[in-house]
């Protein structure tokens, strides 16, 4: 009984950690896109021809956010909407 609730702890442990990883990982990304982005919109703005590059990483973005998801909750349909 005793090793059943280390077990189980040790579990509930390694889903919060690996909640707070990606949840960290994700908010590093996004403010780095966020940044990018608005940056992007400013030379936009001035007719200043940005590269595609930037539509490229946004949708890498997408797709790992994407992807992230269904690794924590599971591959439901609320899952890829989220992000």
């Amino acid at each position: 009984q005793q090793r059943k609730e280390v077990l189980a702890n040790a579990h509930a442990t390694a889903v919060v950690q690996n909640t707070i990883m990606t949840t960290t990982i994700m908010a590093v990304i996004c403010i780095a896109f966020t940044i990018m982005l608005f940056l992007s919109f400013n030379k936009l703005r001035k007719g200043i021809i940005i590269t595609p590059l930037v539509y490229y990483l946004y949708a890498a973005f997408t797709i790992l956010g994407v992807i992230l998801s269904m690794i924590n909750s599971g591959v439901n349909f609320v899952s890829l909407i989220l992000p």
